[in-house]
């Protein structure tokens, strides 16, 4: 139970055991596979998160992207990352990138973050919204362009698993 959500999880999407980012109770949010049938390392995680968890007044006011997903979940905007996307390296590191939308000449809103692993296909991180929740989904370099298919694929396991109110 997230909030006023109840999700009946399959256990094969379950991650469990002892993970340090891992929220303290079941109360606070969940981690799950995407694709529990994939190889480790190219299994899709998500940790979707109370609001009130993630979410603290002084984030919102920020432009970065877990500021956006929060201030989506709480207009319960479910909008989908735009699929126009650039890499930007905006401080020189060649081990640190993010993939933003591309806007023509403005600086265009951040999907996803990135850093260099040593097999060369880096590891990202993007926020999305469920309803009123957040979650943060963490991929591959190489699969970024599949990121709206991977938020959907989020979304519609949420949903098949979400229990209705009673």
């Amino acid at each position: 139970t997230i909030d006023q959500h109840m999700f009946n999880v399959p256990k094969k999407y379950l991650l469990e055991g002892t993970i340090p980012w891992l929220p303290a109770s079941q109360h606070d949010g969940l981690m799950f596979y995407v694709n529990p049938e994939a190889p480790l390392p190219a299994r899709n995680s998500v940790l979707i998160q109370s609001t009130a968890t993630i979410c603290p007044p002084e984030v919102l006011r920020g432009s970065f992207p877990l500021a956006s997903a929060c201030r989506a979940a709480a207009q319960k905007d479910a909008s989908e990352a735009e699929t126009d996307l650039e890499k930007v390296h905006p401080h020189n590191d060649h081990t640190q990138w993010e993939y933003r939308v591309k806007t023509g000449t403005s600086q265009g809103a951040v999907v996803a973050n990135c850093s260099a692993m040593a097999d060369g296909n880096g590891r990202c991180d993007s926020f999305g919204t469920y309803g009123d929740l957040v979650y943060s989904v963490g991929l591959r370099d190489s699969e970024i362009s599949r990121l709206p298919e991977i938020r959907r694929r989020v979304h519609d396991l949420l949903f098949s698993w979400e229990k209705p109110a009673h």
